[in-house]
């Protein structure tokens, strides 16, 4: 699995380096989330849950472990506010803003030189899987999943 500071630290060197992500929070689970998107105010928000790992290994002189990784990008639209209009909105937006996340992580994963490379470097590209969030703890967006390699235990 991959070390949790790193993982953090790479989360938020992707916030500084994509103009339309505001903020960014890294969470284990959906209950932590709930408590910690409430003092949110700037958006759009990127969340990375911390990934789960599966070995892939046939001995142990070469351990390796796939990690599962999950994020969002979210945008809170009040209820009051929320016509087909707006809604619709939002979800270009942060669409627009998950397809920068997007194309930073795979650029992250090819240029060996990139800040963000040691992190991304085993990236699967082929197992990206995005869906729309509607109403996702008060907030609309898209979700990402994707898989990534690191050294084992």
């Amino acid at each position: 699995m991959i070390n949790i500071i790193t993982y953090r630290d790479y989360w938020e060197s992707v916030k500084n380096r994509v103009a339309a992500i505001q903020s960014c929070l890294v969470v284990a689970t959906e209950h932590q989330l709930g408590e910690k998107i409430t003092n949110i105010s700037e958006y759009p928000l990127l969340v990375a849950v911390i990934p789960s790992a599966d070995p892939n290994s046939r001995d142990v002189d070469n351990v390796k472990e796939v990690n599962t990784g999950f994020i969002f990008v979210l945008k809170k639209l009040a209820e009051s506010d929320k016509t087909d209009d707006s809604y619709l909105e939002v979800m270009n937006e942060t669409q627009l803003a998950m397809q920068e996340v997007k194309n930073l992580v795979a650029a992250d994963f090819s240029d060996c030189d990139a800040p963000g490379h040691e992190v991304m470097k085993r990236l699967d590209v082929s197992s990206f899987h995005q869906d729309p969030e509607y109403n996702y703890l008060g907030h609309d967006g898209w979700s990402l999943s994707f898989k990534f390699t690191s050294v084992g235990y």
